[in-house]
């Protein structure tokens, strides 16, 4: 898919392209997926979205979520441009505040009350209210919103309530708390080997 960010060519590293296809399959077959990737910090949770967005055309959901400190992925997302400008064209993107109510970061361009497409987390303590989530096809949950036991089940709880039928965890430390926790409930787990 040929993305222009800031009128260049936003350009992905050769494993991002077997994420992606992951991700797809995972929304697609409604499976939880855990990516642990070759590298800390996970900066392509907006083009995985983007990709989830357009493999979700049909379903009767039609949201993502983004859970990740990385603030930039959620300004990528905003400026991203391919046929169309994602973030006005189709697929709006709001925030999500304290009280589980959402912000409009950018508006439809037809359409300025569309709902949003792509909802971004800073915290795993921001859940969108029931209303909202229910919209929600998957969670793209990056790791570094950090593990807290009660924060966790919180979001297991607020998961299970709007029956959200897939989470697509991004883990950097297979030995910490986070993946401890998931492990033996997802469907699938991806790593890459050390190369030699």
């Amino acid at each position: 898919m040929g993305v222009t960010l800031e009128n260049a060519p936003y350009e992905l590293p050769p494993t991002e392209g077997t994420h992606s296809l992951l991700v797809r399959t995972a929304i697609r077959e409604e499976r939880d997926l855990c990516l642990i990737p070759p590298t800390l910090r996970q900066e392509y949770l907006d083009r995985h979205a983007l990709e989830g967005l357009y493999e979700m055309m049909g379903m009767d959901r039609r949201a993502i979520m983004i859970m990740s400190r990385n603030s930039d992925i959620r300004d990528r997302y905003e400026k991203m441009v391919g046929p169309f400008q994602f973030s006005t064209g189709r697929w709006p993107l709001s925030s999500v505040k304290s009280d589980g109510s959402l912000v409009p970061k950018t508006q439809h361009y037809v359409t300025e009350d569309a709902p949003p497409a792509v909802i971004y987390a800073k915290w795993a303590t921001r859940l969108p209210n029931p209303e909202h989530a229910q919209a929600i096809q998957a969670v793209l949950y990056d790791e570094n919103v950090g593990f807290d036991e009660e924060r966790f089940e919180a979001f297991e709880r607020w998961r299970a309530a709007a029956d959200i039928p897939t989470v697509v965890y991004y883990i950097r430390d297979p030995l910490g708390n986070t993946y401890d926790r998931i492990k033996d409930e997802v469907d699938s787990t991806w790593m890459w080997t050390k190369s030699r």
